[in-house]
């Protein structure tokens, strides 16, 4: 069975010569918001990713170590180094990058044209559900190779508090998102439930929201079962799929929703 975020990908990237006709209809403001999530999407894999050789460049790459540059690159270089550097250099355009994004959302939910907004934003939260999830994984590797080369102590909770932090913050964006479009309120905006509230979208943001639609339904057993998992508390732990749960199931009329309490981290219990 195909993985529901392999379906929102598909709605989220460019697939087709006419999205990128739909998004210059776009106001500017909803431009900027979809330019940003995708940026957000390429550099957290960069970040979160190990650089490697594929296996169709392998061979070529093998010849150019038999026959060096005339380059001298030292006697310490290697993958694991090359990976520290390129990282190093981008994590604080990766930071500047998530600060910007988060502050033009919550800019977003709080404008006056926000209604026009609604596709872009609700793109934007599912992004940023992928991104925290993906860091928090990534930071629990990172914590478990420091705590075996002795740079950390081993009851360092530093972790813990830090995946709390980035799980509050979303928990802050998704309940802003949907007061401000007064989700399950019978004046509110609601397009994965409502046919009539779909209608007062644009056409694309209109397939948007049924296929999302269709998505919550079809995997609604899933989401619930994914909303109340904790965070991860090791690198073995799989990406979970908690919190675009989280977010999704709240479209759903109350009585269909299942309520979680998130873990705490030992450090906070």
């Amino acid at each position: 069975m195909a993985s529901p975020l392999a379906r929102y990908a598909q709605l989220l990237l460019p697939s087709d010569i006419g999205w990128s006709r739909r998004l210059m209809r776009m106001t500017q403001q909803a431009r900027d918001l979809v330019h940003q999530s995708l940026k957000l999407v390429v550099l957290t894999y960069i970040m979160t990713h190990s650089l490697t050789l594929v296996e169709d460049t392998k061979d070529d790459v093998h010849k150019r170590l038999l026959n060096p540059p005339l380059t001298k690159f030292g006697t310490h270089t290697c993958p694991r180094w090359l990976n520290k550097q390129i990282k190093f250099l981008l994590s604080t355009l990766h930071h500047d990058l998530l600060k910007d994004f988060l502050s033009r959302v919550q800019d977003a939910l709080r404008s006056s044209n926000r209604k026009s907004l609604w596709a872009a934003l609700f793109s934007s939260m599912v992004v940023l559900a992928m991104t925290i999830e993906t860091l928090e994984v990534s930071i629990r590797c990172k914590e478990e190779t420091d705590k075996g080369e002795g740079v950390i102590h081993q009851d360092d909770r530093t972790t813990d508090d830090a995946i709390m932090l980035m799980d509050e913050k979303f928990e802050l964006l998704k309940n802003l998102f949907h007061q401000a479009y007064r989700t399950l309120s019978s004046n509110g905006l609601n397009p994965l439930q409502s046919d009539t509230h779909r209608k007062c979208l644009d056409d694309a943001s209109q397939t948007l929201a049924a296929e999302a639609s269709k998505i919550v339904e079809t995997y609604r057993t899933f989401l619930k079962a994914r909303q109340v998992l904790p965070a991860p508390s090791t690198p073995s732990d799989p990406q979970t799929s908690r919190l675009i749960a989280r977010f999704l199931l709240l479209f759903s009329p109350p009585a269909e929703q299942h309520q979680h309490q998130p873990a705490v981290p030992a450090s906070r219990k």
